[in-house]
Protein backbone atom coordinates (compact mmCIF):
# COMPACT_ATOMS: atom_id res chain seq x y z
CA UNK A 1 0.00 0.00 0.00
CA UNK A 2 1.47 3.73 -1.11
CA UNK A 3 1.96 6.00 1.73
CA UNK A 4 -1.32 7.37 2.69
CA UNK A 5 -1.70 11.00 4.94
CA UNK A 6 -3.99 10.71 8.00
CA UNK A 7 -4.74 13.44 9.95
CA UNK A 8 -5.18 12.04 14.34
CA UNK A 9 -7.42 14.65 15.99
CA UNK A 10 -7.72 14.07 19.61
CA UNK A 11 -7.20 15.84 22.59
CA UNK A 12 -5.06 13.77 24.39
CA UNK A 13 -1.45 13.88 23.40
CA UNK A 14 -0.44 10.00 24.51
CA UNK A 15 -3.48 8.47 22.61
CA UNK A 16 -1.74 10.88 19.21
CA UNK A 17 1.62 9.49 20.24
CA UNK A 18 0.67 6.10 20.37
CA UNK A 19 -1.24 6.54 17.05
CA UNK A 20 1.54 8.12 15.13
CA UNK A 21 3.96 5.39 16.45
CA UNK A 22 1.56 2.77 14.77
CA UNK A 23 1.26 4.53 11.70
CA UNK A 24 4.31 6.43 10.71
CA UNK A 25 6.27 3.11 9.36
CA UNK A 26 3.60 3.53 6.50
CA UNK A 27 1.90 6.41 6.50
CA UNK A 28 2.37 10.58 6.74
CA UNK A 29 1.07 11.76 9.47
CA UNK A 30 -1.08 15.18 10.88
CA UNK A 31 -2.51 15.67 13.98
CA UNK A 32 -5.04 18.21 15.93
CA UNK A 33 -5.59 18.54 19.25
CA UNK A 34 -8.82 20.32 18.13
CA UNK A 35 -11.16 20.40 15.96
CA UNK A 36 -10.99 23.77 14.39
CA UNK A 37 -6.98 23.53 13.57
CA UNK A 38 -8.33 19.37 12.40
CA UNK A 39 -10.64 21.46 9.85
CA UNK A 40 -7.52 24.16 9.01
CA UNK A 41 -5.41 21.19 8.41
CA UNK A 42 -8.33 19.45 6.15
CA UNK A 43 -7.90 22.80 3.72
CA UNK A 44 -4.14 22.88 4.02
CA UNK A 45 -3.30 18.78 3.35
CA UNK A 46 -4.62 16.44 0.63
CA UNK A 47 -5.76 13.06 3.24
CA UNK A 48 -6.73 10.01 2.64
CA UNK A 49 -8.04 9.60 6.00
CA UNK A 50 -9.08 10.82 9.23
CA UNK A 51 -9.05 9.35 12.85
CA UNK A 52 -11.17 11.30 14.98
CA UNK A 53 -12.12 11.17 18.42
CA UNK A 54 -15.16 12.31 19.78
CA UNK A 55 -15.01 13.96 22.93
CA UNK A 56 -13.19 17.00 23.01
CA UNK A 57 -13.38 20.81 24.25
CA UNK A 58 -15.16 23.49 22.36
CA UNK A 59 -15.93 21.16 19.06
CA UNK A 60 -16.95 17.55 19.13
CA UNK A 61 -16.11 15.05 16.27
CA UNK A 62 -19.55 15.05 15.45
CA UNK A 63 -19.30 18.27 14.51
CA UNK A 64 -15.89 18.22 13.04
CA UNK A 65 -17.62 15.25 10.51
CA UNK A 66 -20.56 16.82 9.96
CA UNK A 67 -18.38 19.36 8.45
CA UNK A 68 -15.83 17.18 6.86
CA UNK A 69 -18.80 15.69 5.22
CA UNK A 70 -20.26 19.08 4.01
CA UNK A 71 -17.54 20.10 2.47
CA UNK A 72 -17.00 18.95 -1.30
CA UNK A 73 -12.84 18.42 -0.55
CA UNK A 74 -13.29 16.14 2.43
CA UNK A 75 -16.66 14.51 2.04
CA UNK A 76 -15.35 11.26 0.64
CA UNK A 77 -12.41 11.13 3.16
CA UNK A 78 -13.08 8.04 5.53
CA UNK A 79 -13.49 9.10 9.13
CA UNK A 80 -12.83 6.47 11.75
CA UNK A 81 -14.24 7.20 15.29
CA UNK A 82 -11.56 6.12 17.91
CA UNK A 83 -12.90 6.62 21.62
CA UNK A 84 -13.84 5.52 24.86
CA UNK A 85 -17.38 5.69 24.06
CA UNK A 86 -19.32 2.44 23.41
CA UNK A 87 -22.57 2.73 23.86
CA UNK A 88 -24.97 2.20 20.71
CA UNK A 89 -26.57 5.64 20.55
CA UNK A 90 -23.57 7.33 20.57
CA UNK A 91 -22.09 5.14 17.37
CA UNK A 92 -25.98 5.43 15.92
CA UNK A 93 -25.39 9.02 16.35
CA UNK A 94 -22.05 9.40 14.31
CA UNK A 95 -23.21 6.74 11.49
CA UNK A 96 -25.78 9.13 11.15
CA UNK A 97 -23.31 12.25 10.75
CA UNK A 98 -20.97 10.30 8.39
CA UNK A 99 -18.34 8.10 10.40
CA UNK A 100 -17.35 5.30 8.56
CA UNK A 101 -16.43 2.85 11.35
CA UNK A 102 -15.71 2.89 15.48
CA UNK A 103 -12.68 2.02 17.09
CA UNK A 104 -12.40 1.29 20.81
CA UNK A 105 -10.02 3.07 23.33
CA UNK A 106 -7.52 1.67 24.51
CA UNK A 107 -6.73 0.04 20.82
CA UNK A 108 -4.90 -2.90 19.86
CA UNK A 109 -2.30 -1.67 16.97
CA UNK A 110 -3.20 -5.05 14.38
CA UNK A 111 -6.76 -3.94 14.69
CA UNK A 112 -5.82 -0.17 13.80
CA UNK A 113 -3.71 -1.08 11.16
CA UNK A 114 -6.26 -3.58 9.62
CA UNK A 115 -9.28 -0.87 9.74
CA UNK A 116 -6.87 2.06 7.93
CA UNK A 117 -6.04 -0.15 5.35
CA UNK A 118 -9.27 -1.88 4.51
CA UNK A 119 -10.66 1.64 4.36
CA UNK A 120 -8.08 2.94 2.47
CA UNK A 121 -8.35 0.72 -0.01
CA UNK A 122 -12.01 0.84 -0.15
CA UNK A 123 -12.21 4.48 -0.92
CA UNK A 124 -8.97 4.10 -3.46
CA UNK A 125 -12.00 1.92 -5.25
CA UNK A 126 -14.14 4.49 -5.59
Amino acid sequence: MSMSNILIVDDNPVSIQMLSNILRPTHEVYFATNGERALEITQQQALDMVLLDIIMPGMDGYEVCRRLKAAEKTRDIPVLCITAMSQLEQAEKGFAVGISDYLEKPFNAAIVLNRVHNYLRLSRRN
